[in-house]
């Protein structure tokens, strides 16, 4: 067994994300990835470009990004949840 606790996101919407290069979103509670492969994000905190590998398919993530690149990810059905 894990010793990892399941993330807790409470969200009351999302939004389906087209990962593009340009651009910033909304402050958002997590994100879901519903297709596996790697997200490339900017985290709020000003970290960039930061390179998340091997992301399964059905991992809600509880991260607080402000852009999620289109050039290197590769995960897909993404969802922005706020």
């Amino acid at each position: 067994m894990s010793d990892r606790a399941a993330p807790t996101v409470r969200a009351k919407s999302g939004l389906a994300m087209t990962p593009w290069d340009s651009g910033a979103i909304a402050t958002g509670r997590g994100v879901w990835v519903g297709g596996a492969g790697t997200l490339v994000v900017d985290f709020r905190n000003g970290q960039s470009a930061v390179r998340l590998v091997g992301v399964p398919a059905g991992s809600l993530l509880p991260i607080d990004v402000s852009r999620i690149y289109n050039t290197d990810t590769t995960a897909s059905e993404i969802v922005v949840l706020f």
